[in-house]
């Protein structure tokens, strides 16, 4: 088995303490790698924050490297492409890049995951010919025809995680083809529906491979049982109920995003997300465990959009976000960070 882990992180600093958590969460279930190394794109971090996350690696024994992201418009010498057209993350699409030539297999996180047990099997996943894994968040019949123009069933894996095979990416030139289906898209006026998520999953077809629900379980799929989340996403080819219900009961890692039936995110005080108290146990092992709990500053009209979801019966607020997911986003260009 390969016990050398590389993961990497897209953070700024609006993302460093959740980041730290995650970092942490990693570093304490996953003892058994000799060694682990994780890169660190930082956004404009301050140097205050950079050193923190540094100083919690030390901690582990491993290593944490900060790599500046690079202004998209000089990498790709093209004005079009900025962080608001390619996503405050795009810099997952040139990994293969930004990191040594020596990483050839990597292990791609968002800040907001709490890995709760053992990667050394994801880790050590036989990937063929693939040039990705991860779990396929079904996104819906509705969604995939009508934003990310994907055939309704097709995988479709979800950007919190990848497992990328780094040694093929770069012999295929994979990254000049998301740079090229990015530029097609450009060319006709069309914006990126979910941003480098959806350039991955385009240009990777078919050579990706679908991991087991439990390495990437999202918030949405802990408030909501299998048959209303099926019915609230339009989900085509999701995986079985058997599947996820094994997901809830043994997660590996949390992916703890924006959903409609949460007032408050995991890092925020008072948070009613799922695995709040298991994100405080794992501050309290970082640098930022001592400073009060982040608050985010919402308008009253936005508090009010929250609450109300609670007010309604349980079905009736299912069907209504359904409606809205299904029917009104997709006719939307812009892209929100919500479920």
């Amino acid at each position: 088995m390969n016990r050398e882990l590389k993961a990497v992180y897209c953070v700024s600093d609006l993302f460093a303490e959740p980041c730290a958590v995650s970092m942490a969460s990693l570093f304490e279930n996953n003892r058994e790698f000799e060694q682990i190394t994780v890169f660190v794109i930082q956004d404009g971090m301050t140097q205050e924050n950079q050193e923190r996350l540094q100083k919690l690696a030390v901690m582990y024994g491993r290593e944490a490297v900060m790599i500046p992201m690079p202004d998209p418009a000089a990498f790709f010498e093209d004005p079009r492409f900025t962080v608001r057209t390619l996503g405050h993350t795009f810099a997952r699409m040139i990994v293969g890049q930004l990191l040594p030539k020596e990483v050839t297999r990597l292990l791609c996180l968002d800040s907001d995951m709490l890995i709760l047990d053992s990667l050394i099997e994801l880790w050590n996943t036989e990937m063929g010919g693939a040039y990705l894994a991860g779990v396929d968040s079904a996104p819906g019949k509705a969604m995939m025809e009508k934003t990310l123009r994907i055939k309704p069933g097709t995988p479709y894996l979800n950007g919190g995680l990848y497992l990328m095979n780094l040694e093929k990416i770069r012999q295929d030139g994979i990254e000049k083809r998301y740079v090229d289906y990015i530029r097609q898209m450009f060319d006709v006026g069309a914006p990126l529906g979910a941003y480098e998520e959806e350039v991955m999953n385009r240009c990777c077809l078919p050579h990706t491979l679908r991991l087991h629900p439990r390495y990437n379980l999202m918030t949405v799929n802990l408030v909501m049982r299998y048959d209303e989340f099926v019915r609230f996403r339009g989900a085509v080819n999701f995986y079985s109920r058997e599947e996820m219900e094994e997901a809830v009961r043994h997660p590996a890692i949390i992916h703890a995003i924006n959903t409609f039936y949460i007032e408050k995110r995991i890092w925020e005080k008072d948070s009613d997300s799922p695995y709040r108290d298991q994100y405080v146990d794992y501050r309290l092992k970082t640098p930022w465990a001592s400073m009060p709990p982040m608050e985010t500053r919402r308008t009253l009209k936005q508090k009010m959009m929250k609450k109300v979801w609670h007010l309604m019966p349980r079905r009736l607020a299912f069907q209504t976000a359904a409606f809205v997911r299904n029917e009104v986003r997709p006719r939307l260009i812009k892209k929100r960070d919500d479920e």
